[in-house]
């Protein structure tokens, strides 16, 4: 469930048995070794939800969204959030918030020109968590983004999902409230080729495969996908039916659109619609423009 650190599949055990306070002092003192682990902070907000202690989770992964938009995980700090409304339900004014972080970080500077802060270091007492204030998600929302320091070549633009760049303020608040959150295992199937399909897809952690059939009949893997891809527009907006199917090859968040989600938002924000059929087109001409000059999409 969370990998094969030392000590995790102690805390996997105490899940089994619902012994939820220990399971948490591990991980405090997981923390308390390495207080920057987002992974593990996630894990620990987690186990005090699964404990019943529902604002000390939330005061957590607000604090961890708050963090990623700074960093360029738009994508993660969405799925952060829609973690946070089902615990707590009705937090509309932190997508208002995530929106405008997003939105004041991308008119800021280059979003690759970025690396994850350094966190500040996180008590592993329990009792050091802030008690719930009048809003515990607001209060860790309330800081802007700033500029970090240059982001290495070989990670740059790993984080960051081109679709939430294409949107004004009020429609990417309209689209990160249509959003929905899927987690799913490695192995299982998002789509299939050939089946109709309604959903846009956004990684917001995690990698899947791509495969195509070949002419053999059988499928072929053509490319990985990664945090902050997305997949699926075409169906979504076409009708058509899908052109790959796409396997998780780890656990994924994944932020979902459908049709029906789609013509929702359109009621009060129809650019969202339009800003999409752009998104597909300029992504439609480039694979043609690819596929003019010989290139396949093994090579992208």
């Amino acid at each position: 469930m969370f990998g094969r650190n030392p000590g995790i599949e102690d805390i996997d055990q105490l899940i089994a048995k619902k012994k939820y306070g220990k399971a948490i002092q591990l991980a405090q003192e997981r923390l308390s070794r390495d207080s920057s682990n987002p992974r593990w902070r996630q894990q620990l907000a987690n186990l005090l939800a699964l404990d019943g202690q529902t604002s000390k989770a939330v005061t957590i992964l607000a604090r961890l969204a708050n963090e990623f938009v700074e960093e360029g995980f738009d994508a993660k700090a969405i799925a952060l959030l829609k973690r946070i409304q089902r615990l707590e339900p009705g937090h509309s004014k932190v997508e208002e918030k995530l929106a405008t972080l997003i939105g004041r970080r991308h008119q800021s500077e280059d979003l690759r020109a970025r690396l994850p802060r350094e966190e500040p270091a996180e008590e592993s007492d329990q009792e050091s968590i802030p008690a719930r204030e009048t809003d515990p998600v607001l209060q860790h929302l309330r800081e802007e983004a700033h500029p970090t320091a240059e982001l290495p070549q070989e990670l740059a633009g790993l984080s960051i999902s081109p679709l939430f760049d294409n949107f004004p303020h009020d429609e990417l608040l309209a689209f990160i409230q249509g959003l929905e959150l899927r987690t799913l295992e490695p192995g299982e199937i998002v789509v299939t080729e050939g089946e109709p399909g309604d959903s846009l897809f956004v990684l917001a952690s995690g990698s899947v495969r791509v495969f195509v059939r070949n002419t053999s009949g059988g499928s072929e893997q053509v490319r990985m996908l990664h945090q902050g891809d997305f997949f699926g527009e075409i169906s979504l907006l076409t009708q058509a039916d899908r052109t790959a199917t796409i396997v998780c090859a780890t656990d994924c968040d994944l932020l979902t659109l459908d049709r029906t989600g789609l013509r929702n938002i359109a009621k009060k924000n129809p650019e969202v619609a339009d800003i999409l059929r752009e998104i597909y087109g300029r992504r439609a001409n480039s694979l043609e423009e690819r596929e003019a000059r010989g290139e396949s999409a093994r090579d992208s």
